[in-house]
């Protein structure tokens, strides 16, 4: 391997072949990314939804996606951020349901976070800005040293089971009245569901889970109850 000739043949072959798995790496996950576009178009038709590959095409229509989720890392140039939009109304509820991605860090260290979002708006109702997300050991740490949570004296369980946190703690404190709470902690701890709040839309979605598309009508199913029953106790 001495001779330098032989040298740059092997750097070309490596290269070559680094570039060969990339390629196919890079056709695969596009060929995933089709499959899983077409499955969910059949699902949303299926359910009566107008379906949207790559989001919303006029601005206006789009909700108001202020909370922490959105804020969260950076959005990528080559896959969008919203994909697969699939948009409805109901009783008087405008629901999107869509994938959304975002990257935290950069380079070598870069991960991609991927959910499948329900956002539900609706005319006349005012929600604080607000997160709530299931607790967890760490939560409990961080709590501790940095006492940011949102806390209910008179209801210790439902500070024990979520995270919740806000703009205006005084104002989130308010809104989050004793039959709120009361519906949130029936919901199956299980299903680890993230809500986040701000102005006349509620987002609910599983950190860093896609919904297969045989599983959509469930999800549909399951944020629309929850927003129903939210929005109708925030009045």
């Amino acid at each position: 391997m001495d001779n330098p000739t032989l040298r740059v043949a092997a750097v070309i072959l490596y290269m070559l072949v680094v570039l060969a798995v990339g390629r196919a790496l890079y056709l695969f996950l596009m060929r995933l990314k089709r499959k899983r576009t077409e499955a969910l178009r059949a699902k949303a038709l299926e359910l009566g939804f107008t379906f949207q590959p790559e989001g919303w095409t006029d601005s206006r229509d789009q909700p108001l996606l202020e909370t922490p989720l959105f804020g969260q890392g950076w959005r990528g140039q080559r896959d969008l951020p919203f994909t697969n939009l699939m948009t409805s109304s109901q009783n008087g509820l405008k629901i999107s349901i869509f994938d959304y991605t975002y990257f935290i860090g950069g380079g070598k260290d870069t991960r991609v976070y991927r959910q499948t979002v329900g956002a539900f708006s609706k005319a006349g109702v005012h929600l604080p800005y607000f997160e709530l997300r299931p607790a967890g050991f760490i939560d409990e740490i961080w709590d501790t040293l940095g006492h940011k949570n949102i806390h209910f004296e008179a209801d210790p369980e439902f500070s024990r089971r979520y995270v919740l946190r806000g703009a205006l703690d005084d104002k989130v404190i308010a809104f989050f009245t004793p039959s709120l709470r009361s519906f949130l902690e029936s919901l199956d701890p299980h299903d680890k569901w993230h809500l986040e709040g701000n102005a006349d839309t509620l987002v609910l979605y599983r950190f860093k889970q896609r919904t297969p598309p045989p599983e959509l009508r469930t999800f549909y199913e399951q944020t629309t109850s929850i927003a129903t029953s939210f929005l109708n106790l925030a009045g």
